[in-house]
This record gives structure tokens, C-alpha cells and sequence, in this order.
């Protein structure tokens, strides 16, 4: 059993088309719906329209090569394949299709998605990342931090269920392509792409290449939250006794996470979690006596859910974030003093923490049951 990931980009809409057509449709590739003006939607919807008919039946007729030439993405399924399809990869191989957070990129991986189902396969999945696109470096960021997350939650399990992991990185744009060839090495049991212009498929297996900074990270916690859950940049003074290749250095001499370093924390987190209640990442945050104490007296696991509580606490600060499971909002009926305001903490217990503002400070009291 295999699980094929596959980055998308627009190929499909521009490749064998008209000049016209490519640049209308590189125009708006980073655009949403909304921003498309009402007459250059109704000429891509149309050409859309025209590309899938013409190849969807290209994969009726089994036409594999015409296919290639105008998918980036399903040329490099295809040669993966040997364009032999049979049953038994059908039947149990998954494609996941990701794209950019796009109209058309949405719009090309259902295209994609339509055609690996004509071909027969009975389970492929398109996959929107949040944030990702290449119209700004910051959105593209977050992006980033969304596909790590995607491949700890997602791809992660299937390799745990003996999936063996391939990445296509024949389609997408470039920018996606290179941060999924890091995230390969950790995540994927091979990388294949299209050789340049021809039709020889390169394969890169696994390589044996791993992660170790747990101590890294829990000596420099607040550095990582930081720069991690607040998306803070800082300066190179902050971290110039750490390794450098976990982080990225601009021109003015400040400094963001890398791919390597997110990976890093991502897979350190919990377990740094389970150890203790760390102290808050900013200033307005503060934890009176009383909560540290009880926090001390958690089980592991607990630990780990009121650290990352506080995570969604500053993220609600930094971004005005607001999740589920969050939740942070005034008391409703009688407060007890100083407390007047709440967050959740595990639902399976109906615990929350109760806080109050000191000069634009949340001081968090303590943590007890639902009023």
C-alpha cells in the first residue's frame, strides 16, 4: 500500500494553451474568489471548463502521454506507475492532491482529483493548506508551518499504518516544491520528480537523516514560542549560541524559524510538555502561586494540554485567536474574586482556569470545575 502525495500548482489550465490564456491564469494564481473581476472569471471558468472535458476524455481513451503533457502532476503519477494501473494500486492507493489556499489552486487539484478517479483509483483526496500561497513571504510562512503540521498529523499516521510514503513533486510552484523536498527527508520513504524537459522519473529514496534538540529547545522554550506560536521575528543576538540551522537570518540581522527548527519543535513539543508548566512566552501573561502549584501536581499528559493552552492564549493576545478550544471570555453569573474572566482547560473534566487582567496583565488564579 501506497499513500502518493503530490504537490498541484495550475498546470493543468496552462500547459498546451494559448498565450492569452497563460497569462490571464498567472494573473490571478495567487487570487481568491472574490478577487477575480466578474469578466476574467467568466473566461477562466469557461477555459476550466473546456481543460477538464478535454482531459477526462484523454483518460477514458486511456491517452496517458497527451495526459502528461498537460499535467505536471499526474505526469509524475503516470511515470511513477509505468502507466500500468493495475487493480491492486486502485484499490488500496491513496492520492492526496495539495494545493495553495487559491481559487485556482482549488480549483486545478479538483481537476487532478477527477482525473486520477476516470483512471480508476478509488481513494484520492484533495488537501487545502491554509495560508499557502506565494503572493507574500508572511502568508507563505504560516503556510509552511500548516504543511509541517500536515505532515506530523497526517502523513505521519499512514507511515505508522505501513504506508509506504511517496511525495510527487512533479507539480506546484517552486517555492512548495523546495519546502517539500526538506519535509521528505523526515517524512516521505521516497521523493520522485520529472527529469527537467523528459519523461525519466527521478527517484530519491529515503535518506537516513534525523533530528536531536530536545535539550536546544527547552533551554531556549520562550525563544521557540516566540518565534513558533507568535510568528515573532527576533533578533540574532537572541540566538547566537544556538545551531544555525534552525533558523533563517535576514539582511538586517534578524532572525526567523527554519523548516529544520520547526521540524524540530514539532516533534519535541509534547514530550518537553509533559515535564513542567514553563513560564509564559510574553509579559502579558502571568501565573499566580496557586496555579503553578496545582499545575505541578498534573499528570504528564495534563501538563501538556494547560503549556499548550497557554500557547492558544498567546496566539489569542498576539492575533486575537479565539479557537474552541481556547475558549477565553468574561465569567457569565458570579464570579469569585479576583477572577473574571476563563479559559478551557480538558473538557473531559469540564475544568477551567480562572484569571483576571492586572494592567493589561491575564494573571491565570488558578484552575477548578465549572461554575
Amino acid at each position: 500500500m501506497k499513500l502518493i502525495v503530490s504537490t498541484s500548482g495550475t498546470s493543468i489550465f496552462t500547459n498546451n494553451t494559448s498565450q492569452e490564456i497563460r497569462n490571464l491564469i498567472n494573473t490571478y494564481t495567487n487570487a481568491q474568489e472574490n478577487e477575480i473581476d466578474s469578466q476574467n472569471m467568466e473566461r477562466i471558468k469557461r477555459h476550466m471548463e473546456e481543460r477538464k472535458n478535454q482531459v477526462l476524455n484523454l483518460a477514458q481513451s486511456r491517452r496517458y502521454d497527451d495526459i502528461s503533457k498537460i499535467s505536471a502532476e499526474l505526469n509524475g503519477i503516470i511515470s511513477y506507475y509505468n502507466r500500468n494501473f493495475y487493480d491492486d494500486y486502485l484499490n488500496n492507493d491513496i492520492n492526496i492532491i495539495i494545493h495553495t489556499d487559491t481559487y485556482l489552486g482549488s480549483k486545478a487539484a479538483e481537476t487532478v482529483e477527477e482525473l486520477l478517479r476516470e483512471i480508476g483509483f478509488q481513494t484520492v483526496i484533495t488537501q487545502k493548506i491554509p495560508f499557502l500561497n506565494t503572493q507574500d513571504i508572511t502568508s507563505f510562512r504560516r503556510g509552511v508551518s500548516e504543511l509541517i503540521k500536515f505532515c506530523l498529523e497526517t502523513v505521519a499516521g499512514y507511515r505508522a499504518n505501513n504506508y509506504k510514503v511517496v511525495f510527487n513533486l512533479t507539480g506546484g510552484f517552486k517555492s512548495v516544491q523546495g519546502v517539500m523536498q526538506t519535509l521528505g527527508m523526515f517524512y516521505a520513504d521516497e521523493v520522485v520528480y520529472i527529469f527537467e524537459t523528459s519523461n525519466n522519473l527521478l527517484r530519491i529514496p529515503k535518506l537516513p537523516v534525523s533530528l536531536s534538540g530536545k535539550d536546544v529547545i527547552k533551554n531556549n522554550i520562550n525563544i521557540f514560542r516566540r518565534m513558533i506560536i507568535g510568528e515573532e521575528i527576533v533578533n540574532i543576538n537572541e540566538i547566537q549560541n544556538l545551531p544555525e540551522s534552525f533558523f533563517e537570518i535576514d539582511q538586517q540581522g534578524n532572525a526567523t524559524i527554519s523548516i529544520s527548527g520547526e521540524i524540530l519543535w514539532n516533534n519535541h513539543k509534547k514530550e518537553i510538555y509533559r515535564e513542567d508548566l514553563y513560564d509564559p512566552p510574553i509579559r502579558q501573561i502571568r501565573f499566580s502561586d496557586n496555579f503553578r502549584n496545582q499545575v505541578r501536581n498534573l499528570s504528564p499528559d495534563r501538563k501538556v494540554v494547560v503549556n499548550e493552552r497557554i500557547d492558544d492564549l498567546y496566539r489569542y493576545i498576539k492575533f486575537n485567536e479565539n479557537p474552541n478550544a481556547l475558549n477565553f471570555h468574561r465569567i457569565k453569573g458570579n464570579p469569585i474574586p479576583p477572577s473574571t474572566h476563563e479559559f478551557y482547560i480538558w473538557s473531559d473534566l469540564g475544568h477551567r482556569a480562572y484569571c483576571h487582567y492586572e494592567n493589561n496583565i491575564i494573571v491565570i488564579d488558578k484552575i477548578d470545575d465549572h461554575l
